[in-house]
């Protein structure tokens, strides 16, 4: 589409959706100053602009500002101002610890200090794992209770004594071996025994004798006893510890046991081991 240039007469093309009045930007400043001019000869004083305080010659009677930029900056600086006048008339106070915040340029403070803004943050979190511990139900693995984690939400037992029940009975049975068999301490119990609590944990749990001993004062009790393993020679503690060889029994019925058993059965038992 076609159109003339209102200041130079030359046809252009207009590409653009708005109107273009002018060939290019040049004719555009051109008409612009011959205008300034035109309007000078009318008799407009030039003024300050009430933004920048560059002397200019009004377009308009009302004009205060050489410019729509610093017209719309003007205007916001304003708004800026009485907003800053409102807030120190009210009185903005930290909302963590109370102390009064001193009004800022652009946006309003609510924290004093950034460790004010922390700590908000951190009681939030904190409230918000709070609700979903409050929410969340789970069954202890010892004593099959069920309970509502206090700690964190990957709390697995629900109290101190059910989280190191199984661990002490084996640094219990440990002691009582390297004491009986007269070895030192060779390392870590579970690299010694071949397994970790957990794994002794469903051993017991699922031994016959579980149900009528584990509401009672119990010992991890060894089948075949230490004394069975010396008289043989044997000193191999993953061997004398082993999940087979261990089972749940009352505290006195482990005392009255001691250290019998049966030769053929033991020597049975070994030859099933070995093969």
């Amino acid at each position: 589409m076609y159109r003339e240039c209102e200041f130079c007469g030359k046809s252009f093309i207009h590409e653009h959706k708005g109107k273009m009045k002018f060939c290019s930007a040049k004719c555009r400043v051109k008409r612009h100053l011959q205008r300034t001019k035109e309007i000078a000869k009318h008799g407009r004083q030039s003024r300050i602009c009430a933004f920048c305080s560059v002397e200019f010659i009004p377009m308009r009677n009302d004009s205060k500002c050489c410019s729509s930029f610093c017209r719309t900056e003007k205007i916001r600086f304003e708004k800026m101002e009485q907003s800053i006048s409102k807030r120190v008339e009210a009185g903005s106070h930290c909302e963590e610890c109370g102390k009064e915040v001193p009004p800022e340029r652009r946006f309003p403070r609510r924290y004093c200090s950034d460790e004010c803004l922390y700590d908000f943050r951190r009681k939030q979190q904190n409230q918000k794992k709070a609700e979903k511990r409050a929410n969340t139900i789970r069954t202890c693995p010892t004593c099959e209770k069920q309970f509502t984690p206090l700690t964190t939400l990957y709390q697995k037992y629900c109290c101190e004594t059910c989280r190191k029940l199984f661990p002490k009975k084996i640094y219990s049975m440990m002691r009582r071996v390297y004491q009986k068999a007269k070895i030192g301490k060779q390392g870590e119990s579970h690299s010694v025994l071949g397994y970790t609590p957990t794994e002794l944990r469903k051993r017991i749990q699922s031994h016959p004798n579980w149900e009528s001993v584990k509401d009672t004062d119990w010992q991890l009790d060894h089948i075949f006893p230490i004394k069975a393993f010396s008289d043989y020679g044997i000193r191999d503690i993953s061997l004398i510890c082993c999940l087979d060889n261990l089972q749940p029994l009352a505290k006195h019925d482990n005392f009255r046991k001691r250290g019998g058993y049966s030769k053929p059965d033991f020597e049975k038992w070994l030859k099933s081991k070995a093969s």
